[in-house]
């Protein structure tokens, strides 16, 4: 009678494991950005707040940068073709740009106060 060692199950194990791992961190990232965003807008300060629409559909407010910037962000995925953006705040001039997507498009906003 020979001695037979079982076969280890370690490799399916971590395998299984990184599999699960990657799965959660896939579904984690979903809606988040950079996954297919192909819109981004940045905005002086008096931006922030502002009310964004875009083909006449509110998509949100412009939220402060990252890293403690001083002006404005948003980012989201757009079909291609063209679409106009509105952005718009109280007290400031209403923003209009019609953008054409092709690949990725990028905007800035400089929103100037109403005159008196």
């Amino acid at each position: 009678m020979t001695f037979q060692p079982e076969e280890s199950k370690a490799t399916t194990l971590w395998l299984a494991i990184l599999a699960a791992v990657l799965s959660v961190l896939f579904v984690m990232t979903m809606g988040t950005s950079g996954g297919g965003d192909n819109f981004f807008l940045d905005s002086d300060s008096d931006a922030i707040g502002a009310e964004l629409m875009i083909d006449g559909k509110s998509l949100g407010i412009i939220k402060g940068g990252r890293a403690g910037l001083g002006g404005g962000s948003f980012w989201a995925h757009l079909t291609a073709g063209p679409h106009n953006i509105h952005i718009s705040k109280k007290g400031y001039d209403d923003f209009d740009q019609k953008v054409v997507m092709k690949g990725e498009e990028y905007i800035h906003v400089d929103l100037k106060k109403k005159s008196e």
